[in-house]
């Protein structure tokens, strides 16, 4: 399991935007993509423990890993670092035809993205969200949407920097029952 565990940060303290490359998924990246998708739900178990339970392993079924990379309407995206994967992307395009209160829409969902602990506030989730926007406009497509959970204030910062703003907030409230 080797091909699980993180490069060492000091072998790439000195790394640079140029040494990152961002490419769609294959079949051979399931495991670094599925690592990756662990870090993100160990991080919800965590934080949400009432909604995620510690994350299974493989997090990620490899068929369902298949089924999107060969999805035209889905992109997954990883970014290496000599043939290591430090970061993945995945996105979904999202169509509505609108009804009587609503307008017709066309959007991507970024539906996951994760960067590698060593790699964070290295521009890795700048170029993913880039090459998705890219993906994006080649289908015509003018919009990205993504939903990010109150407690990642890290996350809600990078995508307020990558220019996303504030769309929707959903809200929850615990209903507490009654003791006699």
């Amino acid at each position: 399991m080797d091909a699980l565990k993180r490069p060492p940060a000091e072998q790439y303290n000195k790394m640079t935007i140029e040494n990152i490359k961002i490419r769609k998924a294959v079949e051979t990246d399931f495991q670094s993509v599925d690592f990756l998708y662990q870090q993100n739900y160990k991080l919800y178990s965590k934080n949400i423990s009432n909604d995620y339970k510690n994350p299974p392993i493989p997090t990620l079924p490899k068929g369902t890993f298949l089924n999107i990379t060969e999805d035209k309407n889905a992109l997954l995206l990883v970014a290496e670092i000599d043939e290591k994967v430090v970061g993945i992307l995945y996105a979904i395009i999202e169509k509505d035809d609108g009804d009587d209160w609503t307008h017709p829409y066309n959007r991507v969902s970024v539906e996951e993205m994760s960067v590698s602990k060593d790699f964070s506030r290295q521009g890795v989730g700048t170029m993913l969200i880039e090459n998705t926007q890219n993906w994006a406009k080649k289908k015509g497509i003018n919009n990205l949407i993504v939903l990010v959970h109150a407690f990642n204030k890290n996350a809600i910062n990078f995508y307020l920097k990558n220019d996303f703003r504030d769309y929707s907030i959903k809200m929850v409230k615990k209903i507490q029952e009654k003791t006699h």
